[in-house]
């Protein structure tokens, strides 16, 4: 898998034998099984992304422009983030303030109401 930075924002990505395709940082692609049976190689299956209904979660093993794929019964999504969360302490940081921001902020908004609660509660004693 070769990926081509082009002056417009967006990159060139390339699966070999399969497809090629221009993405921006959080766009989805999606790849028919029929067209992309099995996992390209240079993937392994990710241990931090949220699966969000997939059978499984690839990533490439580029710490910056990395490409994740998510696998379904009949097609796969591929995604390109600006930082690779398993590839080292700066890239998860980095993909947690800038690829999941969401899921960061929506985690941080749980813990605060969850330990408001537990406050609340203890005060009620």
């Amino acid at each position: 898998m070769r990926r081509l930075r082009i002056s417009n924002g967006r990159t060139l990505v390339r699966l070999p034998g399969v497809v090629s395709f221009y993405m921006e940082y959080g766009e989805k692609f999606r790849i028919s099984k029929a067209v992309m049976p099995d996992v390209p190689f240079g993937f392994r299956r990710s241990k931090w992304s949220l699966s969000l209904g997939a059978r499984a979660v690839y990533r490439d093993r580029r710490g910056r422009r990395s490409l994740q794929l998510r696998e379904y019964k009949d097609h796969w999504t591929v995604q390109l983030d600006r930082f690779n969360p398993e590839a080292g302490k700066r890239e998860f940081v980095g993909h947690a303030l800038t690829d999941a921001l969401h899921v960061t902020l929506f985690g941080a908004a749980g813990i605060l109401l969850g330990a408001g609660l537990l406050s609340g509660a203890a005060r009620a004693r």
